[in-house]
């Protein structure tokens, strides 16, 4: 399955058959498939997570993902969490949009995902007008993308350090690892800004065997800031005259 080793060594063999066109091994031990010990497994069988494992397939980042010879740390947002994803493609909009994500098992499998945009105004959280439900299987399957991208480490985040970068080149902020579920947080840019740190509400070791450590997020996806370099120095007295020069 994926073309890696499968661990199997001599003191797992019991028996051994030969045939006409290879060999049959009678083992003492399961070996689990990939998927099965990969930190994208508990998507695939959790029915609270079916809008990431969707986008996970459309993408085709099982492949990515059930890699063993690399160690990950992956964020899930759950169903719920993915009511609150704030399209960064809007920034540059008059009007910020919220996506809100849901999942059909009863359509085929290209239409299950599909998304309520709204209006959304970020400084006071408020949810305005309904725009539109947004069924286009490339838009969707972009902005599930884009969350992928932000929710991947590729290396360890309990490794001692507060910042780390995501497979899509973002950072992210992660406190209070030695607390464990329900204690740790991480925060996107966009979290760091606000000051809304994400909790942590359970972890699946998947190092066993596998390749990582999944952290499930219930609140709300990891996201991106909305300020721009120029709105950061802007803040600060002393970057200002700097900010002069820029300007």
């Amino acid at each position: 399955d994926a073309n890696d080793p499968m661990g199997v060594s001599e003191e797992f063999v019991d028996s051994v058959w030969l045939g006409c066109n290879g060999a049959v091994y009678m083992t003492n031990r399961v070996f689990s498939p990939t998927a099965y010990v990969s930190v994208s497994f508990p998507a695939l069988i959790n029915e609270t997570m079916k809008v990431l494992d969707w986008g996970i397939t459309q993408n085709q980042y099982h492949v990515y993902l059930n890699s063993l010879n690399a160690y990950y740390s992956l964020f899930i947002p759950t169903n719920n969490a993915l009511l609150e994803y704030v399209d960064p493609v809007s920034y540059g909009k008059n009007r910020t949009q919220l996506y809100r994500f849901h999942y059909d098992a009863t359509k085929k499998e290209n239409d299950r995902v599909w998304a309520s945009v709204w209006n959304y105004d970020p400084e006071t959280g408020e949810i305005g007008d309904s725009l539109r439900k947004e069924t286009n299987h490339d838009v969707i399957v972009n902005r599930l993308r884009d969350i992928l991208d932000t929710h991947i480490v590729i290396g360890n985040v309990e490794d001692g350090h507060e910042y780390y970068r995501t497979k899509g080149g973002t950072e992210l902020r992660v406190k209070n690892v030695k607390d464990g579920a329900n204690g740790m947080t991480v925060e996107g840019s966009y979290q760091a800004n606000e000051g809304t740190p994400i909790p942590v509400s359970f972890i699946y070791d998947q190092t066993k065997g596998g390749n990582g450590k999944t952290y499930i997020l219930e609140d709300q996806p990891i996201l991106g800031t909305r300020k721009t370099v120029r709105d950061i120095l802007a803040e600060h007295e002393e970057f200002s005259k700097f900010l002069e020069l820029i300007s």
